[in-house]
């Protein structure tokens, strides 16, 4: 990668991480605007993957972005209540949109439900409910882990870690993300516990160990979907939206997975 590559790659990472960064550290209204606008977004790109275009889809991709963002919003009743009648909507606007494929097109639909929907709902309630400081922490395992294995991978890299679905990440990679990522999590547990809200549900330094443990994981498989799916498309990147990066999927590939493994994990820990 040359310095300009690199250069265009640090730029768009930074301008994506700084409006996440302001979005979460402005509450839980903020955690639901990034909610939504991902939400947006992914579906969109994920459309025009599994379509080549958007064109002919718009009327079935508002009704599945309208169907995400009433899951951004799950924490109350009536918007679930909407998202049923969306997703009915949707089942019989396949009927009138002429297409060759529609099982094909509805099962986007609903994969974009449960793979972005879901973990962008999962965002938002736990924003509200407890503090959107705790997704901001898993944003940060997350950014970590991207860049110590990116960096690890390019200096070290050499024995393939799932050559049939990404060649270009290897194991040692992996390792190096999930060893600077544990040790980021060690630091955070000490000295940034109380701010990150995590002291509130018990969480110690062996929490913040075991869920960079489980960011790590759960994101590395998130990333091998996402670059599944992008193969069995014929696709290299899911947009352009991010210089450097590709599109909004591209970037919240890990999340989608990370996040939803990591409530999980901090729910068991504030029971136990």
């Amino acid at each position: 990668m040359n310095v300009k590559t690199l250069a265009v790659r640090t730029g768009g990472g930074l301008i994506y991480c700084l409006i996440v960064l302001i979005a979460l550290l402005c509450g839980s209204e903020g955690a639901l605007v990034l909610a939504a606008l991902l939400s947006a977004l992914a579906c969109t790109e994920l459309t025009r993957m599994s379509n080549g275009s958007v064109a002919g889809r718009l009327p079935a991709l508002l009704l599945d972005i309208a169907g995400c963002i009433c899951l951004c919003l799950g924490f109350m009743v009536y918007p679930i209540a909407i998202w049923v009648g969306v997703m009915i909507c949707r089942m019989i606007e396949e009927l009138y949109l002429k297409s060759d494929t529609p099982m094909r097109d509805l099962g986007v639909s609903m994969i974009s439900q449960v793979w972005i929907g879901v973990p962008m709902a999962i965002m938002v309630a736990v924003s509200y409910l407890l503090d959107s400081r705790l997704i901001l922490a898993v944003f940060f395992l997350l950014w970590i882990n991207d860049t110590a294995a990116f960096l690890s991978g390019s200096l070290f890299g050499r024995h393939k870690l799932f050559e049939r679905i990404s060649p270009k990440k290897t194991w040692e990679g992996f390792l190096g993300g999930l060893i600077i990522t544990l040790a980021a999590s060690a630091i955070f547990g000490v000295f940034c516990n109380d701010w990150f809200y995590l002291s509130a549900i018990g969480a110690n330094v062996a929490t913040w160990i075991g869920l960079g443990a489980v960011v790590v994981l759960f994101g590395t498989w998130g990333d091998l979907i996402e670059s599944l799916m992008k193969r069995n498309l014929h696709t290299k990147d899911s947009g352009n939206l991010i210089p450097g990066h590709g599109g909004i999927l591209d970037r919240i590939d890990s999340l989608l997975l990370a996040l939803p493994a990591a409530a999980i994990y901090l729910f068991i820990i504030a029971v136990i």
